[in-house]
């Protein structure tokens, strides 16, 4: 069981969902809030500051990870088409290509993409870009709240999670909100377009229809029906019948779920994309390179323990199912013995029914066993977790495994808890060397950042540890 928060930072009002997640798939809302920004604080930061410290006041869950949406006016999007389809083309091309489409240096900026229609011999893709500062700053607002998304996401494409499972055409979901309109149009099962835009009440339709007009002249596609959903739409019923006269295109009320009132689509829609999972893991997020989510880290080691664990389980099964086969079995030393005289005999060419002989030949250097390594990739980097210090503050952006080599490369608060955090890693055999780098601080001079080179070599033994 988890929970997930959704918070949508609007620019009327703050929306946050906390969504509950079964561990056999169910999920329920089990709490959401509304806090409306004060108006006088022409500031935005401040206002959002204001709005979450009311938020963290009266949050009545912990939550398991939070998802958050970029403010639309933060991230401008692109439809790009490129004349191949293969996946490494695509990342080896696509900086090129966004660099074209923006107003400053690639190196200040941050994008991501995700996949919309493929032809047989092209693919569309979502581009969605932000300046690095900008995506700073929001993250640091966040942290002011211990708010650490797994999650930044463009604001349309998260609707993809709300798309209704229909066939043919194309449908597009329109959020319309105090400033700004979320669009998004094609399938639950792949977005065509998204965009954000600044708005008015007297110019929504115009938007509209020219946002429409262009996905329709590239695609040769006629959307099927188009669903509304935002509080601007709700305080203004009008709007459906005169958007749908504009347009000419069936327009109806988006359907969520009765837990989920009206004006929490997008922050409902953020929850669900906290689900997505396999291939759905490929979707838009902000958060990479210099802003990779660091709990992913301690994510893996949990996952690293709990495959510990449910090997063990297979094992005592495994173990439980021999004992009872070997209490019915009345030829038990024979079947045992012949199948070890097989076994022997397979791989060292003679046959031995004594275990204790035939495990010391198996072991033996010249056996087949002993190219096997004694330690896997997996088992290396649960030592080197093990032995980090738990009073260091430590992040790292760099963990390299290699059978021989393993390379640390993060950020600490002082050259002492460097030398702790490798005076603790010395503390395994099989680190036979740890060199450290160069030591750099940090602008702020509050962080250092280190490297440590660690030459991986196990004395002989029968168990490494």
């Amino acid at each position: 069981m988890s929970h997930i928060l959704g918070l949508d930072l609007g620019f009327h009002s703050l929306k946050a969902v906390i969504l509950n997640q079964a561990a056999r798939g169910g999920q329920e809302i089990i709490w959401s809030r509304e806090i409306h920004l004060v108006e006088e604080h022409e500031d935005r930061m401040k206002a959002w500051r204001a709005a979450l410290t009311e938020l963290m006041a009266v949050i009545p869950f912990k939550f398991d990870q939070a998802i958050v949406s970029l403010p639309g006016s933060s991230i401008a999007t692109h439809v790009l088409q490129l004349p191949f389809t293969d996946a490494k083309q695509i990342e080896a091309t696509l900086p090129f290509e966004v660099e074209g489409h923006i107003p400053f240096d690639l190196s200040e900026a941050l994008f991501d993409y995700q996949t919309g229609s493929k032809g047989a011999q092209s693919t569309d893709l979502i581009v969605g870009v932000v300046r690095k500062e900008e995506l700073q700053a929001f993250l640091s607002l966040l942290a002011e709240f211990q708010i650490d998304p797994r999650v930044v996401t463009h604001p349309a494409l998260a609707y993809q999670a709300l798309m209704p499972p229909l066939e043919g055409a194309p449908v597009a979901i329109v959020d319309i909100g105090k400033e700004r309109i979320n669009l998004a149009i094609g399938s639950s099962t792949a977005l065509e377009s998204a965009r954000t835009f600044k708005t008015s009440p007297t110019h929504q339709g115009r938007e509209l229809r020219q946002s429409l007009r262009s996905y329709s002249a590239r695609s040769h596609r006629q959307i099927q029906c188009i669903y509304i959903c935002g509080g601007t739409f709700r305080a203004l019923p009008s709007l459906q019948s005169q958007l749908q006269e504009e347009l000419g295109i069936v327009l109806e009320t988006l359907p969520l779920p009765l837990s989920v009132p009206a004006p929490f689509a997008l922050a409902y829609a953020l929850c669900l994309r906290g689900q997505a999972g396999g291939d759905k893991i490929s979707r838009f997020n902000l958060r990479r390179g210099e802003f990779t989510f660091k709990k992913d880290f301690e994510f893996v080691r949990s996952k690293i323990a709990r495959a510990g664990a449910l090997a063990a389980i297979a094992l005592a099964l495994f173990l439980g199912s021999e004992a009872v086969q070997s209490a019915l079995l009345a030829a038990r030393e024979r079947s045992i013995d012949a199948a070890l005289c097989g076994f022997t005999d397979k791989l060292l060419g003679q046959c031995e029914t004594n275990f204790d002989k035939a495990l010391n030949m198996l072991r033996g250097k010249e056996s087949p066993s002993s190219a096997i390594p004694q330690l896997s990739a997996a088992s290396l980097l649960n030592e080197v977790t093990q032995r980090i210090p738990n009073d260091a503050q430590v992040s790292f952006d760099l963990v390299s495994i290699d059978p021989e080599r393993i390379t640390l490369r993060g950020q600490t608060s002082s050259s002492k808890q460097i030398d702790s955090i490798a005076g603790s890693l010395k503390t395994f055999r099989c680190f036979q060397e740890i060199k450290e780098g160069t030591v750099e601080k940090s602008k702020d001079g509050q962080h250092v950042t280190f490297k440590l080179d660690i030459q991986v070599s196990c004395p002989e033994r029968s168990n490494p540890g």
